[in-house]
């Protein structure tokens, strides 16, 4: 299965990344047939893709990545354009569709395990309308949901949409959202055992602006091959009060998904990356 790699010399099975570049795997097609075949203490071994959300990166994945890595996994997280660590190749005409395709790219001829966070739930749910033959599930972390003919913004409530309006005028040339303050999100909520707080602290202070771009272009959500994948929803539960991510939990359970929490705030894959690596075994 050909991959795009910035690194030819890796070695096979593994999954890595590269600054400013792709993260992805070198693995032949026989590679990858016996691979289908393997266990990894008695756990089939998985593709994953991780898409992450606004203003962050494929660092965002990095120690969780290695988490699934150490079980057998493949795993592939990719940074957006024009957010994290390739945030200089984007610009105000940076869509959610050049999202959309970047990952569509990534997968190649893989079958995969999707998992978007937050913004990333819409990226993936569009690579599910481009690709559904090899999409073998769709897992929404913490994420929004697609709505035929509606954009980003118009899943916000009006006030949260308006202020990100403002902060992008007010300090990102009207076109780079800066990251929502930590506290506005709740904080970083429960954390798992061995996990230093303080250190996730420090690291989410890494977030950064993303392109407004990708807010305002509405999904069309009609390939009916799409309804065919196994969609799952894994909410978060420490939210602060009038989140607008209830109200997405609560329409995925009307849309009839499997939801499953995870007691910790909106980054589970720092702050209980073991509970949440245990959860996509389980599910995969």
């Amino acid at each position: 299965m050909a991959m795009r790699s910035d690194v030819d010399h890796l070695p096979v099975a593994r999954a890595y990344s590269c600054p400013g570049g792709w993260f992805a795997s070198r693995m032949s097609t026989s590679s990858a047939s016996r691979l289908a075949k393997i266990c990894w203490a008695g756990v089939p071994v998985s593709e994953f893709v991780l898409i992450h959300g606004a203003g962050t990166g494929a660092w965002l994945w990095d120690d969780f990545a290695e988490v699934l890595r150490g079980r057998g996994h493949e795993v592939l997280a990719p940074s957006l354009v024009g957010v994290g660590e390739r945030i200089s190749e984007g610009g105000p005409a940076t869509r959610l569709s050049d999202h959309i395709d970047q990952v569509c790219e990534v997968i190649g001829v893989h079958r995969v395990t999707v998992v978007g966070f937050s913004y990333g739930g819409l990226v993936a749910a569009g690579v599910g309308e481009r690709i559904p033959d090899q999409i073998s599930m769709l897992v929404y972390l913490d994420a929004f949901l697609p709505v035929d003919g509606m954009s980003m913004f118009d899943l916000l409530p009006v006030p949260v949409r308006d202020s990100i309006q403002a902060a992008a005028e007010a300090t990102g040339d009207g076109w780079r959202i800066p990251p929502m303050p930590l506290d506005r999100l709740g904080g970083i909520g429960s954390v798992g055992e061995g996990v230093d707080g303080d250190k996730v602290v420090a690291l989410l202070s890494r977030r950064g602006p993303h392109p407004i771009g990708t807010y305002r272009e509405v999904m069309t959500v009609r390939n009916p091959a799409t309804q065919t994948i196994p969609r799952v929803y894994i909410t978060c539960t420490e939210h602060p009060a009038n989140d607008p991510m209830s109200v997405v939990t609560e329409r995925a359970r009307a849309d009839g998904m499997p939801v499953y929490d995870i007691d910790t705030g909106h980054f589970p894959m720092l702050t209980k990356p073991i509970e949440l690596a245990d959860l996509l075994e389980r599910l995969v």
